[in-house]
């Protein structure tokens, strides 16, 4: 399982691409962020629940 995690972690940013941006604009990284925040906070939560399990 790890080395799936590590593979997918090295490889998968080879396959994406950018999209140009035109010059003066703001980059959105709302949706992005929003993700990340959510997931952090569910493994968060997560641990918090087993740590208190033991």
């Amino acid at each position: 399982m790890k080395r799936i995690v590590f593979y997918f972690i090295l490889f998968i940013p080879i396959l994406m691409h950018a999209q140009p941006t035109p010059p003066n604009s703001p980059a959105p990284i709302d949706g992005g962020l929003g993700i990340l925040l959510a997931a952090g906070l569910a493994y968060g939560v997560k641990k918090v629940r087993e740590q208190n399990n033991l």
